[in-house]
């Protein structure tokens, strides 16, 4: 089956929402899509549509997968105001659902390591925050305690 639509698509609620602030993005793909490697073809870049009200802007469940980062690329060269991007490669959303296995684990070392490699050229105007996950944290680790309590405690009081 062909993907028509990926997270990339998301770029378009920059020019749908021209006042937009904050953007919150959370994202929770499968653990059996590779992160991106420069075999996986070049990276698409969208057209110019610079956003001048984008301030804020957190992005969970970064895998580091091709889509993830093309999007993250995108708003780092096209808020032209952004203060601040978080990228977290732990899915929230999953986190809500209690969906982590140990398979996610190795997802969130993959993401955090595509996100150093291909947005570290945006830390020089130091609005990127990159939430550090390393192998020795993820391995043999009970898939619980690899959620953020965060989460777990806003699904708590949902509930």
């Amino acid at each position: 089956m062909i993907r028509t639509t990926d997270v990339l698509d998301l770029a378009c609620l920059l020019e749908a929402s021209p006042y937009m602030e904050q953007l919150e993005v959370h994202m929770w793909t499968s653990f059996d899509r590779a992160r991106y490697h420069k075999h996986h073809g070049e990276l698409r870049i969208c057209p110019s549509q610079p956003h001048s009200n984008l301030k804020l802007v957190n992005m969970t469940g970064f895998y580091g997968q091709k889509d993830q980062i093309e999007l993250a690329l995108h708003i780092l060269k096209n808020a032209t105001v952004l203060e601040a991007m978080k990228i977290d490669p732990k899915p929230m959303v999953a986190a809500i659902y209690a969906y982590v296995n140990c398979k996610d684990g190795l997802c969130f070392v993959d993401g955090y390591k595509a996100a150093k490699k291909y947005l570290r050229k945006a830390y020089y105007r130091g609005v990127l925050d990159i939430v550090r996950v390393r192998r020795r944290d993820v391995e043999n680790v009970a898939v619980f305690k690899l959620v953020d309590p965060f989460w777990i405690a806003l699904m708590a009081e949902d509930v």
